[in-house]
């Protein structure tokens, strides 16, 4: 009687599995999630030198650098030569490579910086991180 119902057991777990895994396989494409859903959705930005919104954001992102670090020197903008941006929560975030100088001294490098942008509210808030500092 035991064998009987562990291998009624058995046949009815297998079947629920097979018709488990037949309705996984049969989903529909349209259940993937859309690109824009991706967190691997990153938008690398062309002509960034001509691009006047992301040269500015990274002009703020320079002097909110200035404010905030323990630099003995200031640092000069140069532009923006690299930039990436994918969607945010509530904006966009970007990654900049900025070059710049000190400005005591012509010492060129780049920096590395976060920006994140946010028209959620009443206002827009941009606020800027740094990453590294690679001044030569």
């Amino acid at each position: 009687m035991a064998l009987r119902i562990n291998s009624l057991f058995l046949f009815a777990a297998l079947i629920f599995l097979l018709l488990l895994s037949a309705k996984s396989a049969a989903r529909p494409q349209a259940m993937a999630p859309s690109p824009s859903e991706d967190v691997d959705d990153i938008e690398v930005i062309k002509n960034v030198e001509k691009n006047k919104e992301v040269q500015d954001l990274g002009r703020f992102a320079v002097e909110q650098i200035n404010k905030k670090a323990s630099y003995s020197e200031s640092l000069a903008f140069c532009g923006v030569t690299k930039a990436k941006r994918w969607h945010g929560l509530y904006g966009w975030d970007y990654f900049f490579v900025i070059k710049s100088e000190k400005v005591e001294e012509k010492v060129e490098g780049s920096l590395y910086v976060y920006v994140y942008t946010s028209s959620y509210g009443n206002g827009k808030t941009v606020k800027a991180w740094i990453f590294e500092p690679n001044l030569v």
